[in-house]
């Protein structure tokens, strides 16, 4: 709620704290942004933050990590007069997150549905008689991948990954004037 409605660091400590009065004594209730952050902080995943070129160019790392303007075409990597950073780039490594929903039985039974939902398809002859598409595993495409890797395909618990987006706003035209752009390595 903080971001959908731009809540300031003070309103949600002024919010958290009228709720923390209200609620019976000796609640769990955080008071302050500042508690909330330290009860959610154990629960984040790794993520990493680098400097980016304003113009897409480069990211300020490695052997670039120290330049102060992009090698490429040359835009200040600083705001004016300021140490902050005019593009910031977060990473978000892919394995944490992937641990995390096999840590959990029920999310861990959901990552290999696709595998006894295959199992049940097979066993189906209506279903092998009418193909339909109507799920990824029935693609041309994933029964490549089965077909040409077979030990990989054989194994419920690898996952293939694909990339959707979903309220992206590529040319500012949208109410919002945030973007967020997803980088799929």
């Amino acid at each position: 709620m903080k971001a959908k409605h731009r809540w300031t660091d003070t309103s949600v400590d002024d919010c958290l704290q009228y709720w923390h009065n209200r609620l019976p004594d000796k609640n769990t209730c955080p008071s302050s942004l500042d508690e909330a952050k330290k009860i959610v902080c154990p629960l984040d995943l790794p993520h990493e933050k680098y400097h980016a070129c304003i113009n897409d160019c480069i990211i300020y790392r490695n052997e670039d990590a120290d330049k102060t303007t992009c090698p490429v075409c040359d835009a200040a990597r600083y705001k004016k007069g300021k140490k902050a950073p005019r593009k910031v780039v977060w990473y978000f490594p892919l394995i944490p997150r992937l641990q995390r929903y096999f840590a959990d039985r029920k999310e861990a039974k959901l990552m290999r549905w696709h595998a006894e939902r295959k199992e049940a398809v097979l066993n189906d002859p209506e279903r092998i008689e009418n193909p339909l598409l109507t799920h990824p595993s029935d693609a041309s495409q994933w029964k490549a991948l089965d077909a040409e890797y077979e030990s990989f395909g054989a194994e419920p618990r690898n996952i293939r990954l694909g990339a959707s987006t979903d309220g992206l706003n590529p040319f500012g035209n949208q109410s919002s004037t945030h973007s967020t752009w997803p980088v799929f390595v």
